[in-house]
């Protein structure tokens, strides 16, 4: 047992799953060399999360954590501000975390300051700023599901929630951020905070209901608490974004365009109800370099809709909803009916010179029959440009 535990992985690796199961039975040692390799993911409750402190049964597995998810959907807020509070003591026990998934309703008075005061808190540890993943989901409360216990004033449970997240001038963090102008800014509350964005994020999910204003488009939308933010300063870092609110509007200020991402390659856009002309242009004027567009929209986009996909000059391959055809329609839908059905005009296929040598057809999937919606899964082949 006096090997490096990187060297009893690498053993214990190989070994078949009986054999494993086998050997984690032989003495808490071989335990906890066994378990981050048998289990993939293990799900605790508040108390047995106690077990990862220092002399815990689960303390030797903190340091193999690499993936959080935070489920606190709970009818009563103040719960669910004790639940975020014990969730964010618990931070500092796993010291080598990559990604973090945070599912939680609240009230909608908390819509804009949520964000920013998860993202204060968690820029207090270490792997934050190595932070690859976040999955930001939050659902609101209406004024009937609020029990009444729950504070009926926003400014209440908003005050509540701000001294849980605090950043603590005499921490050694927020020392080092101090001194570094650029690094903070204030929100309305006048408290200090610390940058809302990890610099090495490369995948961010983000699913709030509301409009597409909500993650910072307009005066509204700038600002440290705001999930546009975070797109604005992990700009250089970010591959993947997954954008899912409630309706596609987007109200842009002509002294605010919005910042590029020049690396986001895979982008995906799901609008639960309406769908605003102006959304997709300014999406593409911020992600300029997409190869893979996913609409995957619960409804149908109006055929002017895809008129703005021509911002997505690099794309190779789109997937999204298309209006359906008649039910007594059995012909197959070809290439050449996409091409006069409206799409090609739109993205200037049918313009000589073309853009494109090939646009294939891979997939066509039949959604739910209420809808009448198909789903068609487009590849594009783009020709050299002289």
């Amino acid at each position: 047992m006096s090997l490096p535990p990187e060297i009893w992985l690498s053993v214990v690796s190989e070994l078949p799953r009986t054999d494993l199961a086998s050997f984690s039975l032989c003495c808490k040692a071989f335990r906890n060399l066994a378990v981050p390799i048998l289990f993939r993911s293990i799900k605790l409750c508040d108390d047995s999360i106690a077990g990862f402190k220092a002399g815990g049964t689960l303390a030797d597995m903190a340091s193999y954590v690499r993936h959080l998810t935070f489920e606190g959907i709970d009818i009563e807020v103040t719960e669910t501000v004790r639940w975020a509070q014990r969730c964010f003591e618990d931070l500092s026990q796993f010291p080598n975390i990559t990604s973090i998934r945070i599912n939680i309703a609240i009230i909608f008075e908390l819509k804009v300051s949520l964000f920013g005061f998860i993202f204060r808190k968690l820029s207090c540890y270490q792997w934050y700023e190595t932070l690859k993943k976040l999955d930001y989901e939050f659902q609101y409360l209406s004024p009937e599901e609020y029990s009444k216990s729950t504070p009926s004033a926003g400014s209440c449970v908003a005050s509540t929630v701000n001294s849980i997240f605090r950043v603590p001038k005499d921490s050694p963090k927020a020392a080092r951020i101090w001194n570094n102008p650029e690094m903070f800014d204030f929100w309305d509350y006048g408290v200090f905070i610390a940058p809302a964005f990890p610099p090495a994020l490369e995948e961010v999910i983000i699913k709030v209901p509301g409009y597409l204003s909500s993650i910072g488009v307009g005066r509204k939308g700038r600002g440290p608490f705001c999930p546009s933010e975070t797109l604005s300063t992990c700009a250089n870092t970010l591959r993947k974004v997954d954008i899912c609110i409630s309706n596609m509007e987007f109200k842009p200020l002509n002294y605010h365009p919005p910042p590029q991402c020049p690396n986001v390659t895979v982008l995906t856009v799901y609008t639960r109800f309406k769908f605003i002309p102006t959304c997709l242009e300014e999406l593409a004027a911020r992600f300029p370099n997409v190869e893979f567009l996913d609409l995957g929209s619960g409804e149908c986009l109006p055929i002017s809709a895809y008129a703005e996909c021509r911002g997505f000059e690099k794309v190779k391959e789109m997937r999204a909803p298309w209006p359906t055809r008649n039910q007594w329609d059995t012909q197959p839908l070809e290439e050449d009916e996409i091409m006069k059905g409206g799409l090609a005009q739109f993205w200037g296929l049918a313009d000589p010179p073309t853009k494109l040598k090939r646009f294939e057809i891979t997939r066509i999937a039949q959604r739910c029959k209420p809808k009448r919606v198909e789903e068609v899964v487009i590849k594009f082949v783009r020709r050299d440009r002289a």
